[in-house]
């Protein structure tokens, strides 16, 4: 199956991604970083558009949720930044 990653790279929306995951610590937690590059300015600015359209053509439903487990209910942000830089 494609990921929501490889689908926006396959149609251009992102021009690369990479998926670091981390080791497990004493409590099992894992760190996972999702990095995201961009071609232009253009690519930047429409990417939450562009993500709810591949979503949605994934699964007109909604996300398949395993044990009924919502993502806010597992997920954490620790950090985010953009980082913006088009030579």
């Amino acid at each position: 199956m494609e990921s929501i990653q490889g689908k926006s790279q396959r149609i251009e929306y992102i021009s690369d991604y990479k998926l670091l995951i981390g080791e497990k610590d004493s409590s099992n937690n894992i760190e996972i970083l999702l990095l995201m590059e961009y071609e232009n300015l253009s690519q930047f600015s429409e990417k939450e558009k562009n993500f709810i359209m591949i979503i949605d053509s994934f699964n007109r439903n909604g996300p398949d949720l395993i044990n009924n487990i919502k993502p806010n209910e597992f997920r954490k942000r620790i950090y985010s930044n953009d980082l913006c830089r088009f030579d």
